[in-house]
């Protein structure tokens, strides 16, 4: 057991970049520190989107990690990102403007 916590904290200081990386999350979001996903994206605000399907239940597998860590408000979440954060869309609004974009060439 003492192995895969030094393990976890060992791959948590190489995800988030270092000490500063790794005590600066653990201040701005509250969560354990090892909590790791797939980048989805940013918006205009700098606020980094993840999602973690396969180790956390569903309502805990998207969250968003401040982009100004000592101002933040759930209010600066765009509505396109809030639709995704809150699971009425699958799909980010990067691959959304992506498939518009492609369907504009076609016309």
């Amino acid at each position: 057991m003492v192995y895969g916590v030094i393990r976890n904290f060992q791959a948590a200081l190489k995800y988030r970049g270092g000490w500063k990386g790794l005590l600066e999350h653990m201040y701005t979001n509250g969560d354990y520190p090892f909590k790791f996903g797939t980048y989805m994206g940013c918006d205009a605000a700098g606020n980094r989107y993840y999602e973690n399907r396969v180790d956390y239940p569903f309502g805990q597998h998207r969250w968003v990690e401040p982009g100004d860590i000592h101002n933040f408000d759930s209010a600066s979440i765009p509505p396109e990102w809030h639709g995704w954060m809150t699971s009425m869309n699958d799909t980010p609004p990067h691959a959304e403007e992506d498939y518009i974009g492609e369907r504009k060439q076609n016309i």
